[in-house]
């Protein structure tokens, strides 16, 4: 916790959000996660700060297997899994370099940050998984304003096999059961529950028709 702490404290100085330092709110979002990080903090200081002693005693011991930055980096991918490469480091790269990213972009500096620090410090190749949700987030939004900004270029979905239209073919073997919900006539709720849904116009068979689908797919 206190690693991924320093990271964001200094992603924050790193980019324009510095600027809610001068506000409250922060402050007091940093005290509260004190007072509940306060109860370990006291433990270890009452016994000698075990944890500090065990990681200095297996950093002695040479238990661990040092890894160079290359291959501490490689096993990340190993470990979220090769198939979801594309997509955090999609949503990593999209943070850094877009424009729509930009203002996020204290989120891959939080990201790079731990990462250096785990580096340097020879920690264990997993302890910056929870970094990665917010990347793959990152990268789902990424995904869909691509989407929705191919839907903004006129004449892009003339080619037959573009990955949308792709996408919409894909929903619409699925169309009669998983994307068929409450109906109100000739309307279906895409989601959970109407009164938290969408409407979608049905065709007159009560299934999504293919135009309906390919909206759907970039929604």
């Amino acid at each position: 916790m206190v690693f991924f702490g320093v990271a964001i404290v200094l992603a924050i100085l790193l980019t324009p959000q510095r600027r809610q330092f001068a506000q409250k709110w922060i402050w007091l979002v940093g005290f509260v996660a004190l007072v509940i990080a306060l109860p370990n903090i006291i433990w270890q200081i009452d016994r000698g700060w075990p944890t500090w002693a065990l990681l200095h005693g297996i950093a002695k011991s040479n238990k661990n297997v040092v890894l160079s930055p290359w291959e501490f980096f490689f096993q990340q991918i190993t470990l979220m899994n090769p198939a979801t490469f594309p997509l955090w480091f999609g949503g990593l790269i999209w943070l850094l370099v877009s424009h729509e990213g930009r203002r996020y972009r204290v989120i891959a500096f939080t990201y790079l940050i731990a990462l250096t620090e785990f580096v340097v410090m020879h920690g264990k190749n997993y302890y910056l998984a929870p970094a990665y949700p917010m990347l793959f987030a990152a990268g789902g939004v990424a995904q869909t304003g691509d989407c929705v900004s191919r839907r903004r270029v006129s004449g892009r979905l003339r080619t037959g096999r573009s990955p949308h239209f792709i996408t919409g073919e894909i929903a619409r073997l699925f169309a009669r059961d998983s994307f068929r919900g409450p109906t109100n006539g000739n309307v279906a709720y895409c989601g959970i529950t109407p009164t938290l849904c969408r409407p979608i116009r049905l065709g007159g068979d009560g299934a999504l028709g293919r135009t309906s689908l390919r909206q759907l797919a970039c929604e």
